[in-house]
């Protein structure tokens, strides 16, 4: 989906600009990846982020999804930033 080496560095800024990354997080991204996207630093902290976007059950190519299509059930329901609600 998104090629041999994962998402983009603009990918990766697009998700922090949405509150997917940490400041934390994005700060040690920025870091190891600006000069060394292939090194293995940069991987790590990439794989990090990916597993914890991974968590949000929610897809880069419809990131405004869980914006739009909210349902009412008694299930707490996962929106952005790995915040719940749970629906009235």
């Amino acid at each position: 989906m998104f090629g041999e080496d994962g998402m983009s560095i603009y990918q990766y800024e697009f998700l922090y600009n949405h509150d997917y990354i940490t400041d934390r997080n994005y700060l040690m991204f920025t870091g190891a990846c600006i000069l060394g996207y292939h090194s293995s630093q940069c991987k790590e902290i990439r794989n990090t982020i990916d597993a914890k976007f991974a968590e949000t059950l929610t897809v880069i190519n419809n990131i405004y999804q869980p914006c739009y299509h909210q349902k009412i059930s008694n299930v707490p329901k996962a929106l952005q930033s790995r915040r719940t609600v749970k629906a009235e």
